[in-house]
């Protein structure tokens, strides 16, 4: 859990909707973007994510704007990314191929009033990033990679992106191998700020 000013949050998202849950056993993807200044859900999907596909599966944010714990589900954004030249990623005994990939992003706030306040970073909204394997979904994993790529995109939208920016205390930095073998966790701790006007 970190601590903002009076807020507190949960810094990997979740695959189950309870607080009392929460915990390295029930968590599915580091939070690597920090979006503040003027952010809101709806306004970050509806202005720079509309295009992006919003079918994935549903995940649970745990946050604190200071009145208490609240659950944000979200199915987050999708979109086509192929590196080239592709990447050979080595987890244990698993070589992953890492070219045609979904960049995939959910975003949490309050879900009441869809972003979270506080008076050092405004109006804000916290995401989860990683890759899907494209088209099937083989594999999934790599937040880092997808961050940079989230960076990269809405810097070239024309906001103002710090990345990396700050430690988030969530590093997984062993390739390790998780669900089913096709979970693969690589992850260096540190968040992308992005401001929204």
């Amino acid at each position: 859990v970190l601590v903002i000013e009076n807020d507190r949050f949960y810094n990997w998202d979740h695959v189950v909707n309870s607080v009392s849950q929460a915990g390295p056993g029930n968590a599915d993807w580091p939070i690597t973007v920090l979006f503040w200044g003027y952010a809101g859900e709806s306004k970050i999907k509806d202005n720079y994510f509309s295009l992006w596909s919003p079918l994935a599966y549903k995940r649970y944010g745990f946050l604190d704007d200071g009145y208490g714990w609240t659950v944000d589900s979200d199915r987050g954004r999708k979109a086509h990314y192929e590196f080239n030249p592709p990447l050979k990623i080595t987890c244990g005994s698993k070589t992953v191929h890492v070219e045609d990939v979904f960049v995939h992003i959910r975003f949490y706030a309050n879900s009441l009033t869809g972003y979270n306040h506080n008076n050092a970073w405004g109006y804000y909204v916290l995401a989860s990033t990683h890759l899907d394997d494209w088209p099937d979904e083989d594999w999934a994993g790599f937040s880092s990679l997808a961050r940079n790529l989230i960076a990269s995109y809405l810097s070239n939208k024309g906001l103002s992106v710090a990345n990396p920016w700050a430690n988030f205390y969530n590093a997984d930095p062993v390739c390790r191998v998780g669900t089913n073998g096709r979970h693969f966790n690589l992850h260096d701790g540190w968040a992308a700020a992005v401001y929204v006007p």
